[in-house]
């Protein structure tokens, strides 16, 4: 069992070298945990995440990552469960194939224990 403290830490270590917030969205787009500076930003980018992955789903093709550049930075999201998604959120100055990294071995890192919820 993953105890919300533990994976608000987990979340939390993902925010350096320029990753300003993590969050754990659900399919609906609520949020299950984030670390970051803001909650009311963590559920915007969760529901833009969860928004896109919605319409991979429709389209009959299945998210499994997504990279997406924004005015100030990017996203990166990736599918950790059938209806749990990983969000990282960085500035402008991270490496696109850095933060692309870090989320891939946060999601594989947090995939066993979430499999179990």
């Amino acid at each position: 069992m993953i105890k919300p403290k533990a994976l608000s830490e987990v979340l939390a270590s993902a925010c350096t070298g320029g990753v300003t917030s993590a969050l754990l969205v659900h399919s609906d787009g609520s949020l299950l945990a984030y670390a970051g500076p803001s909650e009311r930003d963590a559920h915007v980018h969760g529901a833009i995440a969860a928004n896109a992955w919605s319409v991979y789903d429709k389209n009959g093709t299945p998210m499994v990552s997504m990279l997406v550049q924004i005015e100030d930075g990017a996203v990166f999201t990736a599918r950790v469960t059938p209806v749990l998604a990983l969000c990282l959120v960085a500035g402008a100055d991270v490496e696109l194939g850095v933060l692309r990294q870090k989320g891939l071995a946060l999601r594989e890192y947090l995939e066993g224990p979430l499999k179990q919820l």
